[in-house]
């Protein structure tokens, strides 16, 4: 069996899937295998580059999906088919440091309370040029994904037996599914960060809609107060959820203009 197993879901990215996958290829930590998760209906250029390094490479393997399930089933999908002690999250346009693997191997293995390890991450683009730099401690982690989502997600590596344990999965009925995930990961483990960058995320072409933005904060609240009634036995209203949520729209927007201006933002 590997010691990990990526999760690699793919959408009509032959954009940029080869710096991706190649990123994965040239890890000093060689002991992995590939589930590239392609979506029902991305496109034939996109089939064909996977296919290629499928067949290049035995430690890669495509599963196409016969019907559109969507990202969170898809990873669902990966998670239970998954061999690895460990599971890392990688994004189709997004570039992995060639470390990135043999770090969070050995600090996994050195810490076996932790469910989820992260890093830091280099934000690239049109002019972009940050790194997002969450919290490192493990009760800072904990507080901060009670509340908001300061999680780089194509920099995470899962531990496996925590997730199957205690059947955490996607739930596909959010549109912010990574942030509910961890959300409830925490009853069960503690989340981290290593204080390296050892990912790269390209910042999207396509600005996203308004319409997904506000879905987003909306469930983002959503989740918020659904944790805290579970974690402390806080409920909170429904009035009041909106009004915290409206409190995580101002907090993003001032993070979103802090990016711009400084090269580290915490």
């Amino acid at each position: 069996m590997p010691k990990i197993t990526v999760l690699l879901p793919v959408y009509n990215s032959d954009k940029y899937i080869r710096e991706s996958i190649d990123s994965i290829i040239a890890q000093s930590f060689t002991d992995w295998d590939m589930l590239i998760l392609n979506e029902y209906g991305s496109s034939e250029v996109c089939t064909s580059i996977v296919k290629e390094y499928e067949s290049k490479d035995s430690r890669i393997k495509v599963i196409q999906n016969t019907k559109r399930l969507g990202l969170a089933e898809s990873l669902n999908l990966g998670i239970r088919e998954a061999r690895g002690e460990y599971i890392a999250r990688m994004d189709a346009d997004d570039i992995s440091k060639k470390d990135r693997f043999q770090k969070q191997v050995d600090f996994l293995d050195r810490h076996p309370n932790i469910a989820v390890v992260g890093s830091y991450q280099h934000h690239f683009g049109e002019d972009i040029d940050w790194v997002h730099a969450p919290a490192t401690d493990p009760q800072q982690c904990k507080s901060n994904v009670i509340f908001f989502c300061d999680l780089c997600h194509s920099t995470l590596m899962l531990r496996r037996s925590v997730f199957e344990k205690n059947a955490l999965y996607y739930d596909n009925t959010y549109l912010a599914e990574d942030f509910e995930l961890w959300s409830r990961v925490i009853d069960f483990g503690d989340i981290a960060n290593i204080p390296e960058v050892l990912g790269e995320y390209r910042v999207g072409e396509d600005n996203i809609t308004l319409e997904k933005k506000s879905k987003l904060h909306l469930e983002s609240g959503k989740i918020v107060a659904k944790t805290l009634k579970r974690t402390i036995g806080l409920e909170l209203s429904e009035d009041e959820s909106a009004l915290f949520n409206n409190w995580k729209n101002d907090y993003f927007e001032i993070k979103d203009y802090k990016k711009r201006k400084s090269p580290i933002y915490y």
